[in-house]
């Protein structure tokens, strides 16, 4: 009987520290950080760390967390795959924002709770349509919310509002996502267009860890659609090394 996780899951798990790494996985690590150093803090970048199944992407986005020694730049963690609908999903990544920022100092009754109400919002709403392709429809995407919010704060102006906010932060926010292909094709795209529309924030940067093949599988994309899709997600693309044989 196996008798841990790894050995019923077949593979190595990620590893959590330098002092673990013995394929030298610290380089992209290191590479990574640097990028986001980099990054200019007036506007979003989307990131992917890509690699094929059980290629170590889980390991070297522990290993930035783990050698991170920059006051710059702080990290956080959102992983989809534990929630079960895209609801949620919107939801708890709102929520999950907001304590993060109270963490930091933020007053809860401030940016925390604007980000509440704003996941909430979201989450409300029905979701129908998520498939259209996220390049230069954010303003059709809110309006389009706004019609069940009219006698409310339209969701363009909490946005707007929360942009602001978090600009005006002394650091930039580098939120790690995992586990992306072991989602459904319905929750992929909710979390592409969280990273690319919802919630591209100045002074954070997304880092995704993903197995393209995988996904576009998922999505039913051939390799032309699926180059162009990902081209609109994607702004910087790191390779994950092959692993020795």
């Amino acid at each position: 009987m196996a008798s841990n996780i790894s050995e019923l899951l077949g593979q190595e798990a990620p590893i959590t520290s330098i002092a673990e790494d013995k394929l030298k996985r610290y380089v992209v690590s290191n590479l990574l950080l640097k990028h986001i150093e980099n990054t200019s803090p007036s506007y979003s970048e989307v990131i992917a760390i890509r690699g094929a199944w059980g290629s170590g992407k889980s390991s070297i986005l522990n290993l930035a967390e783990d050698s991170n020694q920059s006051n710059e730049i702080k990290i956080l963690k959102f992983n989809p795959w534990y929630f079960h609908s895209i609801e949620n999903i919107i939801q708890q990544y709102f929520e999950t924002l907001a304590k993060f920022l109270e963490k930091n100092g933020q007053d809860k009754k401030s940016v925390p709770a604007k980000l509440r109400d704003y996941g909430q919002r979201l989450a409300r709403i029905n979701t129908s349509g998520i498939e259209v392709l996220v390049g230069g429809r954010a303003a059709w995407f809110l309006r389009l919310f706004q019609k069940s919010i009219r006698k409310e704060e339209s969701l363009e102006t909490i946005k707007n509002g929360l942009k602001r906010d978090i600009s005006k932060l002394n650091y930039k926010i580098a939120v790690f996502i995992d586990d992306l292909d072991r989602l459904s094709k319905d929750e992929i795209l909710i979390v592409f267009k969280l990273v690319k529309l919802l919630a591209d924030f100045e002074n954070i940067t997304y880092v995704v860890a993903i197995d393209f093949n995988q996904v576009n599988s998922l999505l039913s994309l051939n390799s032309n659609d699926a180059s162009k899709y990902l081209e609109k997600i994607f702004s910087s693309i790191i390779e994950v090394p092959e692993l020795p044989p």
